[in-house]
């Protein structure tokens, strides 16, 4: 048998499907080096993370970028992927920009090349995503996500939040950082923390342990992942995300996005 590395013969097949991603990532985000400005870096490394998820993922789902918009006009600033079902509405401004309704989007993905970090006063990669995520898990929305889990009911109390980075801090630092940001600004972790990050060079995940993925079998804020497989907590949190959205049926209320702000709110 030609070719074929007989340890993979005793894996499963989706196991080397996500390995051979992985791979597949580095070696585009190795090419996109050949641009010498970081804006253009940064957005051909975004690009294979849309291409990698519109691989995987359900077709009905658009990868757009753009802002997300409240009832209260509340806006969360400039989001790199801004994940949300094909057959929800949308404000359409050119090309591949949008006005994500909040109460639509089923998730918003940051991607950076090089994930810095820094002291929680000091402006780095890391800070400048997380104030992204305070900001979008801020939006008030009254279409929450839920879905059957081994627990019960889950429901996700605002917009999910991912990050990815393709060269990242080791483990033990972005927890740190993390832990930092939410003590510095008084907030819980389902106020910034975002679901799943993945640090694509060092090969590892950190997801919530909201019992979205996995039953929540303690008080840990989070839980993580070491290995090659380190793109499947992202795919699956975000299948389930999809699976759940569709099995309910959602009613657009846009007198809520019409009607005159309270100036007293």
């Amino acid at each position: 048998m030609l070719g074929v590395n007989a340890n993979d013969m005793t894996r499963r097949i989706l196991s080397q499907h996500f390995e051979q991603s992985l791979e597949r990532l580095k070696t585009f985000s190795q090419h996109a080096r050949l641009a010498e400005h970081s804006d253009n870096l940064g957005l051909a490394r975004e690009g294979f993370i849309k291409t990698f998820l519109k691989e995987n993922l359900p077709s009905l789902i658009d990868f757009r970028s753009g802002e997300i918009l409240d009832q209260n006009d509340k806006r969360s600033g400039q989001i790199d992927i801004i994940l949300q079902s094909a057959l929800s509405p949308r404000i359409h401004l050119f090309g591949d920009l949008e006005v994500a309704l909040a109460d639509f989007v089923l998730g918003a993905i940051e991607v950076k090349s090089t994930l810095t970090t820094a002291a929680v006063d000091t402006p780095s990669h890391l800070k400048s995503a997380l104030d992204t995520f305070r900001s979008v898990k801020a939006l008030k929305r009254d279409h929450k996500i839920t879905g059957p889990k081994s627990g019960g009911i889950i429901e996700l109390p605002n917009t999910p939040c991912f990050l990815f980075t393709y060269i990242g801090p080791t483990k033990d630092t972005l927890l740190t950082k993390l832990n930092e940001y939410g003590s510095h600004n008084n907030l819980t972790p389902k106020e910034y923390w975002p679901e799943v990050i993945v640090v694509l060079d060092r090969e590892y995940n950190v997801f919530r342990n909201d019992g979205w993925l996995f039953h929540k079998k303690n008080e840990l804020v989070y839980l993580t992942y070491d290995g090659k497989e380190c793109l499947v907590d992202m795919f699956v949190y975000i299948c389930q995300i999809i699976e759940a959205w569709n099995a309910k049926s959602h009613h657009s209320k846009f007198g809520k996005f019409f009607c005159k702000l309270d100036s007293t709110a």
